[in-house]
């Protein structure tokens, strides 16, 4: 009996745990270019892209010219590899789908987002 308590509780300490991660995402140059519409569109984006990835998606929110995600990854996702990811693919992507609604010289042209991101844990 004690060595099925003991097996229980080694399983719960050894078993993995997941990572909370707070992230911070800013346009470049802090540029005021997020409306609902693309917000909407983003968050949808990264709802898949985490959950491809195998990477939960807690909270998304956003503002004009920033957005916040909470993920909730596993310890063997690497932060930093994920979020170079999601950064990359999510401004490409955004680039592609909402550049016909800006004119041409608007930021659509360059990188959206900017390299430098805030994460916490």
């Amino acid at each position: 009996m004690i060595e099925k308590i003991l097996l229980v509780l080694i399983r719960e300490i050894t078993l993995p745990r997941y990572l909370k991660y707070h992230l911070v995402l800013v346009t470049k140059y802090r540029r005021k270019c997020f409306t609902a519409q693309l917000l909407d569109g983003l968050e949808a984006l990264c709802q898949e892209l985490c959950s491809k990835w195998e990477i939960n998606l807690e909270q998304f929110s956003g503002e004009a010219d920033h957005v916040h995600l909470m993920l909730d990854m596993h310890p063997n996702i690497m932060p930093s590899k994920s979020i170079n990811n999601l950064k990359t693919v999510t401004s490409r992507l955004i680039r592609k789908e909402f550049s016909r609604m800006y004119s041409k010289t608007s930021i659509f042209e360059e990188n959206i987002i900017s390299t430098v991101y805030l994460s916490g844990s």
